[in-house]
């Protein structure tokens, strides 16, 4: 029976210690300890005898959090997370076999997009590769201690592809324990010339496939045929088995590529975008079974969320001017799309994106990247949009962009606090629908 202090709080309310404090939010360490300074995480500290020891009350945890817009984890601190998670699944093993799905969600919400939930069969844990390093001709698999646990030699200069595709790691698992890299065939910050790959291996480190784009697009007047970047990559699940999304843009920055890839590895193109995607996210609604599709358009140079109908045929996304017009392009269409607002941090970016998109119970969450200022935009299960918010990182760009003359206000006198926000909404059925939105405000902005 958890035992109460004087001021009735028990045993089972107290977190002792910051490896407890990061458990419980999900985090590593290290985190949770820079954020007591950095976001006054509610900690507290107690004299002992062999000196000052930290606890926390889980209420004053829960309180907390909800008033923050936490940032997301680096590839670093996911790695760590998932570490640690590792070796605690292997210290309360009953069995030879460690299943851990949360590696999967840790890793992709890192690299900006949920899935681990999506998936209705255990992951297994990618045996001890912690992290992986891309060296001369070699991508080398590292344990957590940065020992080379294989090497597997290209033959060739191979770099990490830059950008959100989890900057080259692991994406995850698949069902029978495939590791999944995304791979740039040149030297690091060298300029691309050729294709990225997309490269599948066994937990030992033995290639299973690759998967290389070879498609050529005439639009308009400009003809597009690659080197083509990777610039998402996601695990998804699909009604049989699992599949794999890779999205490449053109170097050009449009248009972009949805490919679709099974386990043995063979690619479907299943939706082209007039502008770059930067996020996906398998999501499931009562409506049905979505890919959804962050990025732009580069048409509208507004940030663009589309929804994929997976049991659909391939998709294009809906324009207008005859310049967007490909041959060769899928004829099918999108379940839905979304254009989102462009405020004024982001005035002098001509195209902001969506850069993450995070699948909910009851609903899907869109970031939005306004030259480093994020704001917030949420659908609803039924396809609805539910809110748009200006997160607080907004305010710390927005007081940023003050200070360097390029806005006129103060961030506590924005208008786009109290503006309504344009939101057009594209179906098959009813084509472009213009609405507006009130933003909310996630914390109260303060002073300077």
């Amino acid at each position: 029976m958890p035992s109460a202090d004087q001021n009735g709080t028990t045993s089972s309310d107290t977190l002792q210690g910051w490896k407890d404090i990061a458990n419980y939010l999900g985090r590593s360490t290290r985190a949770v300890q820079r954020w007591e300074d950095e976001l006054k995480l509610p900690v507290h500290r107690i004299q002992g005898a062999n000196g000052p020891t930290v606890y926390a009350l889980k209420k004053e945890l829960d309180d907390w959090k909800k008033s923050r817009d936490l940032p997301k984890p680096t590839m670093e601190e996911a790695a760590e997370i998932a570490t640690a998670a590792n070796h605690h699944a292997v210290a309360n093993a009953s069995t030879p076999t460690w299943r851990l799905p949360a590696l999967t969600a840790i890793l992709a919400l890192a690299g900006g997009v949920w899935i681990g939930q999506h998936f209705r069969t255990p992951i297994l844990v990618t045996g001890p590769i912690d992290r992986f390093d891309y060296v001369g001709r070699s991508v080398i698999g590292l344990d957590d201690q940065s020992r080379v646990v294989w090497t597997h030699d290209f033959g060739r200069q191979v770099s990490r592809v830059d950008g959100p595709p989890l900057g080259g790691y692991a994406v995850a698992a698949t069902d029978d324990d495939t590791i999944v890299l995304g791979v740039r065939l040149s030297a690091p910050a060298a300029q691309q010339t050729e294709n990225d790959i997309v490269v599948a291996f066994t937990r030992s480190g033995t290639e299973k496939w690759r998967v290389t784009p070879k498609f050529k697009l005439a639009c308009g007047k400009e003809d597009f045929s690659g080197p083509w970047s990777l610039s998402s990559l996601v695990f998804g699940q699909g009604e049989k088995n699992s599949k794999i999304y890779a999205a490449f843009r053109s170097h050009t920055w449009w248009p972009s590529l949805l490919l679709e890839i099974d386990q043995a590895g063979k690619e479907r193109l299943i939706y082209v975008q007039t502008g770059w995607i930067r996020a996906l996210a398998d999501w499931r609604s009562p409506l049905g079974h979505f890919l959804a599709v962050g990025g732009v358009y580069n048409e509208f140079e507004r940030p663009s969320t589309t929804l994929i109908d997976l049991n659909a045929p391939p998709a294009v996304s809906p324009h207008s001017a005859p310049r967007f017009n490909c041959t060769d392009m899928p004829t099918g269409q999108p379940v839905a799309t979304y254009l989102w607002p462009t405020l004024d941090v982001g005035a002098e970016s001509a195209y902001p994106m969506n850069t993450d998109l995070l699948a909910l119970e009851d609903g899907l969450r869109i970031q939005l990247e306004e030259t480093g200022g994020d704001a917030i935009g949420e659908l609803k299960t039924d396809l609805s949009v539910r809110s748009f918010s200006l997160a607080d990182n907004y305010w710390t760009v927005h007081r940023r962009r003050e200070a360097q003359g390029f806005i006129n206000h103060t961030a506590e006198a924005c208008p786009e606090r109290t503006r309504p926000q344009p939101i057009e909404k594209w179906t098959p059925a009813t084509g472009w629908v213009h609405s507006t939105i009130l933003p909310t405000v996630r914390q109260t902005v303060q002073g300077k």
